[in-house]
């Protein structure tokens, strides 16, 4: 009886020390993926800081030479909720417009907001409106990272 429990003891110490060697491969990667041939470059970043006057659009754009992803970090400083989205190029003027638009990633009426979205090569803007305000101006700051 003895015998089994050291043994047994013996093998969880086993099965431990080989369970947290798993994670030890990566270790000095950064990013996701894990290998340093898959962990995404980053290719741009911005820290923005804006005011918006009530019923307007901020936009700024961003490419993708490669599929990637883009990464937001919204915080309104100022002023009622906007909302902030990730638009290809296609649906700009409806977003400047004031008209619906589709978007690949966002958050509506939110003073505070993350995302990332995984996209195909091409042209994309994050887009932040002010459109539900009729007299409010608000002022946020915005970090954007693409990553390819």
């Amino acid at each position: 009886m003895e015998r089994r429990r050291v043994v047994g003891a013996f093998g969880s110490v086993i099965a431990a020390s080989l369970a947290g060697c798993s994670g030890d491969t990566d270790a000095g990667n950064s990013g996701a993926g894990g290998s340093s041939d898959s962990t995404p470059q980053q290719r741009e970043s911005d820290d923005i800081s804006a005011d918006l006057e009530a019923g307007d659009v901020f936009n700024r754009e961003y490419t993708l030479d490669e599929s990637g992803r883009i990464e937001y970090d919204f915080l309104l400083r100022d002023g009622e909720d906007a909302s902030v989205f990730v638009i290809d190029g296609g649906e700009l003027s409806y977003a400047l417009d004031g008209d619906r638009f589709q978007y690949y990633s966002g958050g509506q009426d939110v003073s505070s907001h993350q995302d990332t979205t995984y996209l195909d090569a091409g042209t994309y803007y994050v887009v932040v409106t002010n459109s539900d305000a009729i007299i409010s101006s608000i002022n946020f700051d915005l970090t954007v990272e693409t990553y390819w």
